[in-house]
This record gives C-alpha cells, sequence and structure tokens, in this order.
C-alpha cells in the first residue's frame, strides 16, 4: 500500500507541476496587459489635462494668435470737435458717411470687382486691382472714403453680387460747413483723415480732433469673413470764435459788392471791436467754399488778411496822436495852420485831400489831415514816434489764431530817411 500511495503522490505532485507550467503564460500575460492599460490610462490622462490646459490656461493666448492671423486693423476717425459763431450758431460739424473698403485676401475676381466699382466712385479700375494688390498681406484697403449718398445707395446695391466678405461699409463723420462760403478763410477745411489743413481747423487741429479708433475685419480659417469691431472712441473738443456770423455776412456782400464796382482782383475787410480786440468778421474775396476745397485754386484760399503786407494808412494818425499826447509834444486845444493844402519834407511834396484852413490838434485828426500830421509828427520827433510804433506793436505779429501771419516791416530809425518821419505820420 505504501508504494500506491507514493505512486498516487508522485502522479498528483506531477499534475501540480504540469498545471503550474501551464499558468506561467497566462500570468506573463497578464501582467503584460495590466502594464499596457496602465500606460494606456496615463497617456490619456496627459492628452486630457493638456485639452483642458489649453482650454482654460491658454485660451486668450490661443485666441490672440488666431485673430493675428486672420484680423487687420485699420484706424478710424472720431467725431470732429463743433466750431460755433460767438452766439453758437454752427459754423463747422460732421455728419455720417459711408466709406467703402475691400478684403483683398477674399476678393474671389479682382477683375471683376474693380470693372464694377471702378465707375460709381469715378477712378479707374487699373487704380483699385492696384490697391488690392498692394494691400492683400495687411488685409484691409479702403476703397472710396466719406461718399456722397448717391454713391453709397449705388454701391450698396452691388454688394449682393459679390461673395460675402469681399466688401463692406464703414461708417465715418465728414467734415461739413453748413454756411458754404461764409467765413471760409476763417474756419479752414480738413482733409479726407480729418486732419485740419487751414485756418482755426489747422491751427486747433489737435485740440478738435478726438481719439482714434479702429476697424477689425478679416477671414477665418474657412475663409469666412469676420463681423467688424468699431470700438469707442472720444471724440473731440468744440470751440466757439469771436465771430458773429451775421455781421461775416454782411461783411461779405458788402465786400463783394465793393469788388465788383471797383472791378478789383482781389479784396480784404476785418472787423474788430475796439474795446476787447476781438475779431466778429474776416473775409476774403476771391472765396471758396471748404466743403470742396479741392475745387477752389490757391488765389481763392489765401488768406490775404493774415499772409499779405499792407501799408496802415491813415489809421497810423491815430498812433501818432496818442504818442504826441503822452510825450506832451501838442496839447488837444493847439492850432495847426494848413491852409496851404501841401507841405514839402525832404524834397517831396505832401498834399491834403481837402482845403482845411487853420484846424485844432483834435480837427487834424478827426479830418485826416496829412499836411496837419506831418507837422504833429515834426514836433513829436522820430525816435520817440519809432519807440511808440514798438509799443503798439508794428514791426511785429499779432499772434492772432491763424497759421501764415507775416510781421509788418518797420525799420530801425536809424535806417529812416529824411521823409520817413513825414511818411509814417500820415500812415
Amino acid at each position: 500500500m505504501s508504494v500506491i500511495n507514493r505512486r498516487k503522490q508522485k502522479v498528483e505532485e506531477r499534475k501540480l507541476w504540469d498545471e503550474e507550467i501551464r499558468q506561467l503564460p497566462l500570468e506573463k500575460s497578464r501582467k503584460r496587459g495590466i502594464v499596457i492599460i496602465t500606460v494606456m490610462l496615463f497617456g490619456f490622462a496627459v492628452i486630457l489635462f493638456r485639452l483642458a490646459d489649453l482650454m482654460i490656461f491658454d485660451h486668450e493666448k490661443l485666441s490672440e494668435r488666431a485673430a493675428q492671423q486672420y484680423i487687420r486693423e485699420k484706424t478710424l476717425t472720431p467725431q470732429r470737435g463743433v466750431i460755433w459763431d460767438r452766439n453758437l450758431k454752427e459754423m463747422a460739424t460732421n455728419i455720417e458717411t459711408d466709406s467703402l473698403y475691400a478684403v483683398p485676401v477674399r476678393v474671389k475676381d479682382a477683375n471683376r470687382l474693380s470693372s464694377e466699382i471702378a465707375p460709381i466712385i469715378k477712378v479707374s479700375a487699373g487704380e483699385i486691382n492696384g490697391v488690392l494688390r498692394k494691400k492683400k498681406e495687411k488685409g484691409f484697403a479702403w476703397l472710396a472714403r466719406r461718399m456722397d449718398l448717391e454713391t453709397s445707395r449705388k454701391l450698396e446695391g452691388l454688394r449682393s453680387s459679390f461673395r460675402e466678405g469681399e466688401i463692406g461699409f464703414v461708417t465715418e463723420p465728414k467734415r461739413y460747413y453748413p454756411k458754404g462760403q461764409i467765413a471760409s478763410h476763417v474756419l479752414g477745411f480738413s482733409n479726407i483723415d480729418d486732419r485740419g489743413i487751414a485756418g482755426i481747423e489747422l491751427v486747433y487741429d489737435e485740440y478738435l480732433k478726438g481719439e482714434v479708433k479702429s476697424v477689425s475685419v478679416g477671414v477665418d480659417a474657412r475663409g469666412k469673413s469676420l463681423d467688424s469691431d468699431i470700438r469707442e472712441t472720444v471724440p473731440g473738443n468744440n470751440i466757439i470764435l469771436t465771430i458773429d456770423e451775421g455781421l461775416q455776412y454782411i461783411v461779405e456782400r458788402e465786400l463783394t459788392n465793393a469788388m465788383e464796382e471797383r472791378k478789383a482782383k482781389a479784396a480784404v475787410a476785418i472787423m474788430m471791436d475796439p474795446a476787447t480786440g476781438e475779431i466778429l468778421a474776416l473775409a476774403n474775396r476771391p472765396t471758396y467754399d471748404p466743403n470742396f476745397p479741392s475745387a477752389a485754386d490757391g488765389e481763392e484760399k489765401r488768406n490775404r488778411a493774415i499772409t499779405d503786407l499792407y501799408e496802415p494808412g491813415s489809421t497810423m494818425k491815430s498812433v501818432l496822436a496818442s504818442a504826441a499826447l503822452e510825450e506832451k509834444a501838442v496839447r488837444p486845444g493847439d492850432m495847426f495852420d494848413v491852409s496851404k493844402g501841401t507841405i514839402t519834407v525832404g524834397g517831396k511834396t505832401i498834399h491834403d485831400v481837402h482845403r482845411h484852413g487853420v484846424l485844432s490838434f483834435q480837427e487834424v485828426i478827426q479830418k485826416s489831415s496829412n499836411v496837419g500830421a506831418v507837422k504833429v509828427g515834426m514836433r513829436l520827433g522820430a525816435a520817440k514816434y519809432y519807440d511808440y510804433l514798438k509799443k503798439f506793436g508794428y514791426g511785429d505779429k499779432t499772434g492772432i489764431d491763424f497759421p501764415g501771419e507775416v510781421k509788418g516791416i518797420l525799420r530801425g530809425v536809424k535806417n529812416w530817411s529824411g521823409t520817413s518821419l513825414a511818411a509814417m505820420s500820415i500812415g
């Protein structure tokens, strides 16, 4: 029995051994599978973490990068400040207009677009094609700025015939002068970008213009157009002039009449408040309409009241009288015999327009007697008269708020000739 039992025991041990041998590959496979699954789960975890990082933490950075690839910005102008007269009547304001732009990368057929739009905006098709080529990398191209209503309507009718996003409209303010030619040389005008070019518009350009804004246009990765993004802006500051629009109209009307009557080539008029020095009206002829500055030539735009030199004429007699009284060279009751109507100084004979006889100092000024003024000037003397002329601002700029002002000519007294005192006494 013992032999049989031992045999059975060996058989059982053999079976167990064989079973263990058979289980070895299964165990290895199971462990390998666990390792593979673990690695895969770890990989998925890394991917999920990265996706979360991109969506949560890097979202703004990626969005900005994508926007930079497909969006371009174009600077637009804000509302320019209003210019009023002294009674708050609008002299320069703004109206809303449409401006046409194209997104070159979206344009499917540049030749067709150019040929259809060119006649409406009154430029050549070649010019539009050139703009599209030049601006292709920038993603934005102006085709027409601040169009009139009729042009805008015609282009709006064409818009549907082009692919979405090829062209678009942006609303921009356009400078408008409701009084037309009135005070044109005072106001000046601005250019297509709303920058002041002449007059008050130029001198106070920084004050009148507001803070700029941008419009973002472009296409996404699939070529679909993006909406424009108009940013908020700050309008420019307003200005109140000393000009009186009613008086300005009268001065301009009378200046036109005088110019036609005298058959003059040009004419200038300035109306001032003598108590304050404020300019109430300033006009030039010929003139122009600041709404259409390109239609005017240089002579029409020229502000002769500021850029040209003039002999002051008999207005200088008032300076002479002030200086003579201040220096006690004359007294109000002094009498001057001007009955001859002429006086000769340095070989030059000076005449009165009208014969007067004997005049008091006050009457010399009232009647603007040239002979009497020369006699007053000779009492005052050249040196003292020159000093007063300088004090009154002769030979200097006035500092008026206009570009291009020239200063008067006042030679030093050492350079005066034998007739200078007499000539400057009468103006």
